[in-house]
């Protein structure tokens, strides 16, 4: 019995050292490495001319699939989200799902359970590819966008060869936005010792050497080693993305030369990984990728010359100079024997002189290239058609061919090695691969509930937050948060009524339908059965007068196409969402839209032409928008594109009875601008108004900020007036206006307030993308003005924008509750005389 218990004890013990071993040995470093457009066939011709390539080296290797989840021809953004965050997409998402949703990506797991993470590429470092890491767009082009995301990742390193810019945008800006998230810019890739506790963006080209560019620097390799080296300080796990991203660029333009000099880069800095596995051989984990093949690489015959390699200057340059060359009426043969010499042709057999005269003749003659575009599109793609057939010569002579310029549906090569490679035996799939990684460093497939789980958009424990945002005459929305996913329950009881819903995802909203005006509603948060939160909320009570008008509300667009400011301004989707407000409002059949203040964000001419290329959509509906503080209607251009958008920026409209008044107060001022006085005297007193603005006509009690409403009257600091003519002026227009019925409509600072002007109820409104986002549907009745608030932003973006605000101090909850009270609410008044 003794002997059996022994026994059973040392298998016990024995079970236990396996268990306790496959936990611990699980591997602490993770390199992923994504070469792209590295088809199968351009990295088998690499490694036939590099016999000492680190990529023949791995144990595991497997043909994976790369086509989006269309199950058509990928491009970057779709293959690496399916990569970054294992859910198969549309071209185009980065780091969304089919259905546009955000996804949490792997390398945001890995910072969230304490990993470091660096982001490595030596092509855009806010482009498609390394964005599907650590952004969620739902266009890669959308630079502004993934940048500002990037800046939000709180990730550790980051590193690429240049960075996308948005119009009128320039390095000090996105400089500037880097330091406000803690990050410091570096243009140059000269490393920081103390990197990554000072966090550093560096950029700067990772372009390899050509022999008449000598130099000794491998950028990427390099890149690579520094951040493996710093990364693992202090015995911290880390996750490394590496992208060889020119690859793609060169194997788009059948540039083998250069394909295979980037190849080279990319091939030294998997060797980078596997040195430092070496040091590190029961902690690292190297997996070696591609999102796609580009080009159609053929190999035609083995054993032939590498005649690129002879090739002194890259393609790019050899094409200028031609350029050059051909515009200075070079003749046929001439242009021939260039080419021959920079390529290292030689003599040209009959046949390949005859390629190369049809393509000088195509070059030649644009019209027919034009005539002829989608048989010259497949012939030259995009490029000069001489340089072109060049390179095809002497490729072929290499014993390759190109079967296009794009992007194929050819499976790529996945290979693993290290700690945990056998996870990648099985993986069929590019959206395989985060799975794998998932299964080797955390013993769990994560990616299950990372792809049905809103990204943590701010590491680390953000607050717990339940409030309602709207309360409507017909439903409600409730808003939520919390720091971890867990299952919550959500108790709704009022009015007779009682509802229940559950929900398990971190953040998002919930609509409650059928509420009734008037009444008094509670919803009560439950977690483990234990209440948390209770919040109450009113519905707006119902107008018993005749309607007069319905009015769209669209305070602030803040039209930009830069990056998202660290306060809470969602700039990157200001025009989408610009565009999805006048739709919703269009289609709520509203008689106009008031747009009071800071339609564009900075007064570039992109900003105004945007905006008119929104509201050219919808000629049926009529647009009334005055000037915000950056709206700079002193600068003339600026002005006559304004005048052209929406008219003139201070006058007086009708629409039947109600009169509306708009008033120009971009500086501050009211009474330094005729057209405003002109518009104030013309007045109808007998008939109600309402008054657009984007200052304040009258400073409220809640706010201490003093930029908040016209300065006509201020005072020096001898209590002197600074402009009394002006404050003379503007009192007694202020006057006239106090006797008028209606209401102000005012811009500018987002914080839900009331004031009243003798008769007239001024409210401050909400921004289209500033935290709490939106827009707002007024409808005017005889008795008084409905005001209903409508959230701007799905919830990722809400909570975005939330909690972007709450790094300045801005306390959402009470944000929230002011707009509840303001925005949705039922203002009484009489206003029959505007009765149509």
């Amino acid at each position: 019995m003794l002997k059996k218990l022994k026994t059973m004890l040392l298998l016990v013990l024995a079970l236990m050292a396996v268990q306790l071993f496959g936990a611990a040995n699980k591997p602490k470093y993770i390199f992923l490495f994504i070469g792209d457009g590295m088809g199968e066939n351009i990295r088998t011709y690499y490694q036939q001319n590099y016999p000492d390539s680190c990529l023949e080296k791995f144990p595991v290797i497997v043909k994976t699939g790369t086509n989006n989840c269309f199950d058509k021809v990928t491009d970057s953004a779709a293959s690496g989200t399916a990569i970054a965050c294992g859910v198969k997409t549309y071209n185009g998402a980065v780091g969304l799902n089919a259905d546009k949703q955000p996804v949490t990506s792997l390398a945001k797991i890995f910072r969230d359970r304490g990993y470091r993470v660096g982001i490595i590429t030596s092509v855009g470092l806010n482009d498609a590819t390394p964005g599907a890491h650590y952004a969620n767009q739902i266009n890669r082009k959308d630079y502004a966008g993934v940048m500002s995301d990037l800046c939000a990742s709180n990730f550790d390193f980051f590193a690429g060869g240049w960075l996308f810019y948005p119009p009128d945008y320039q390095e000090k800006h996105y400089s500037h936005l880097l330091k406000q998230c803690k990050y410091e810019f570096r243009s140059q890739l000269k490393f920081d010792d103390k990197a990554p506790y000072n966090r550093v963006v560096y950029v700067q080209s990772m372009s390899p050497s050509w022999p008449d560019e000598p130099h000794k620097h491998h950028y990427l390799a390099e890149t690579t080693a520094f951040a493996a080296e710093k990364l693992s300080r202090k015995d911290r796990g880390f996750f490394i993305m590496v992208e060889g991203g020119a690859i793609d660029h060169l194997a788009h333009g059948n540039d083998l030369a250069g394909t295979m000099r980037e190849m080279r880069e990319f091939d030294l800095a998997v060797k980078v990984a596997l040195d430092f596995m070496k040091k590190h051989p029961d902690d690292t984990l190297i997996v070696v990728t591609s999102d796609h093949d580009t080009g159609g690489l053929n190999l035609l015959k083995a054993n032939q010359p590498p005649l690129w390699k002879k090739q002194l200057i890259r393609a790019g340059a050899i094409e200028s100079s031609f350029q050059k060359y051909f515009a200075s009426n070079a003749s046929d043969a001439e242009l021939m024997e260039y080419l021959q010499c920079k390529f290292a042709l030689g003599e040209l057999n009959s046949e390949e002189a005859k390629l190369m005269q049809e393509a000088i003749t195509a070059q030649r003659d644009p019209e027919l290239r034009k005539s002829k575009r989608k048989q010259y599109r497949s012939m030259y793609g995009s490029y000069n058609p001489v340089v072109i057939q060049a390179m095809r010569i002497r490729d072929a002579r290499c014993g390759v061919s190109w079967t296009g310029f794009n992007h194929t549906d050819r499976q790529v090569l996945t290979n693993a090695m290290g700690n945990g490679a056998e996870y990648f035996k099985n993986v069929k799939e590019n959206s395989d691969i985060a799975t794998a990684i998932s299964m080797a460093a955390f013993g769990e497939d994560v990616m299950v509930e990372a792809r049905k789980t809103t990204p943590h958009l701010v590491p680390g424990n953000a607050e717990e937050y339940f409030n309602f945002i709207t309360a409507t005459g017909s439903s409600l929305t409730f808003r939520y948060g919390q720091s971890k996913t867990g299952e919550l329950e959500f108790e709704l009881s009022g009015s007779g009524r009682s509802e229940i819903v559950k929900r398990s995802d971190r953040a998002g909203r919930i609509l409650f339908k059928d509420a009734k005006p008037g009444c008094e509603y509670v919803v009560k948060v439950k977690r483990a059965g234990k209440v948390i939160a209770e919040r109450k909320v009113t519905v707006p009570a119902a107008s018993k007068g005749q309607l007069i008008a319905r009015v769209g509300i669209i305070a602030d667009p803040h039209v930009s196409l830069i990056p998202n400011a660290r306060y809470g301004r969602m700039h990157m989707i200001s025009g989408p969402m610009l565009d999805l407000a006048i739709k919703d409002l269009f289609q709520s059949n509203v008689d106009f839209i008031v747009m009071p203040g800071d339609v564009t964000d900075a007064s570039r001419p992109v900003e105004i032409e945007s905006v008119a290329k929104i509201l050219k959509q919808y000629p049926k509906m009529t647009f009334y928008a005055v000037p915000g503080n950056h709206d700079y209607m002193n600068k003339k251009d600026f002005n006559k594109s304004w005048v052209k958008t929406f008219g003139a920026s201070a006058r007086l409209e009708k629409h039947g009875n109600l009169q509306i008044l708009l008033l120009d107060t971009y500086n501050g001022l009211l009474a330094d601008k005729e057209e405003n006085l002109k518009a104030i005297d013309a007045l109808n007193s007998d008939l109600p108004v309402i008054v657009i603005t984007h200052y304040q006509l009258k400073a409220d009690t809640f706010m201490t900020d003093p930029d908040r409403v016209i300065h006509d009257a201020d005072k020096n600091k001898n209590g002197q007036e600074k402009t009394p003519e002006l404050a003379k002026k503007s009192a007694s227009r202020l006057e006239k206006l106090a006797k008028m019925q209606g209401f102000i409509l005012v811009g500018h600072k987002n914080v839900a307030t009331t004031q009243k002007l003798g008769n007239l109820v001024q409210i401050n409104l909400p921004q289209l993308t500033q935290f709490p986002a939106g827009y707002c549907y007024a409808d005017i009745y005889t008795d008084g003005m409905r005001l209903e608030f409508r959230p701007g932003l799905n919830e990722f973006y809400a909570e975005y924008s939330r909690l972007r605000c709450a790094v300045y101090g801005m306390d959402s909850r009470v944000r929230d509750t002011h707009s509840l009270k303001v925005w949705n609410n039922f203002y009484p008044m009489d206003l029959s005389k505007g009765k149509k």
